[in-house]
């Protein structure tokens, strides 16, 4: 991606070089601006609504629901495109929805078997990483059971 020297963020205004020669993308500071134009953060676009932070597709969902969401409601972008935020692209989903619709695997609750077998590999000196790889299960929930924190 070649770049005309102008910050990227859309200000207009001409960016400095780097050691190399080449002209930086963005001003300092002017890849995570607020100014309602808009950024993007981990792939997905942010806006800038009445001088308060938001991803982009919370706020299209919110429009087209006319209510805030509940923190614990997690937007689904249903073709996968992180930057597709057209309101019938997007699925309100609970958390554990959304970890299932990407994991590709069906969540399953642990056995007393495996929670016992958990137990016994980490007290023979195995991390809680390589104990959840073993079982084939995430950290989190192998660190909650081999070390009793259940929720």
């Amino acid at each position: 991606m070649e770049n005309d020297g102008s910050c990227a963020c859309g200000c207009g205004k001409k960016t400095n070089t780097t050691d190399q020669g080449r002209s930086r993308r963005y001003l300092r500071g002017h890849n995570r601006r607020g100014t309602g134009n808009g950024w993007i953060e981990c792939g997905y676009p942010y806006i800038s609504v009445d001088g308060r932070k938001i991803a982009e597709h919370r706020h299209v969902v919110e429009q087209r629901e006319g209510r805030k969401l509940a923190r614990g409601e997690v937007i689904h972008h249903v073709d996968g495109n992180k930057s597709n935020n057209s309101p019938e692209n997007l699925l309100i989903v609970t958390r554990a929805e959304h970890r299932r619709l990407h994991s590709g695997t069906k969540w399953k609750r642990w056995t007393s078997e495996e929670i016992a077998r958990a137990r016994e590999l980490h007290a023979f000196g195995m991390s809680i990483q390589d104990v959840s790889q073993t079982m084939g299960r995430g950290f989190s929930g192998t660190i909650r059971h081999v070390c009793n924190r259940r929720k």
